[in-house]
């Protein structure tokens, strides 16, 4: 009966190690399913790949440059549309407004409403005598 007792004891001691790990990693599990544990992984695997698509960008853009250039412009004049055709819009707007109707042809006065000769076409006097 001593051997019989010795490998009950021995199972019962396995038992206990068995058990012991399974609670271990079933605590292990439950840590790493916390919303908290997962929201950090999840933070640290956006980190990560932010980092290695800036760093993929940053090569693009030193291999690139005008293509990154034109994309970007694309992007912007995209985005900023409406504001440009807004502006667009209320300096054609402004522009009719502004603009005065045309003036008749006057056959008599063929300078509108100037008279006078404009300064830089009149005639030069000429220098007759050399020095």
């Amino acid at each position: 009966m001593t051997k019989a007792m010795e490998r009950l004891a021995k199972a019962r001691l396995e038992e206990r190690v068995a058990r012991a790990r399974w609670f271990t990693v079933l605590d292990e599990v439950q840590d790493r399913t916390t919303a908290s544990h997962l929201a950090n992984e999840l933070i640290d695997g956006i980190k990560d790949a932010g980092s290695a698509l800036a760093d993929k960008a940053v090569n693009t853009a030193r291999k690139r440059p005008g293509l990154v250039t034109a994309i970007g412009t694309g992007i912007a004049l995209f985005f900023m549309r409406r504001p440009i055709a807004n502006l667009v819009r209320t300096q054609l707007s402004k522009r009719k407004e502004t603009s005065k109707p045309a003036q008749p042809f006057d056959e008599e006065n063929p300078n509108f409403s100037d008279p006078e000769p404009l300064p830089h076409l009149a005639p030069r006097p000429t220098m007759t005598e050399e020095i």
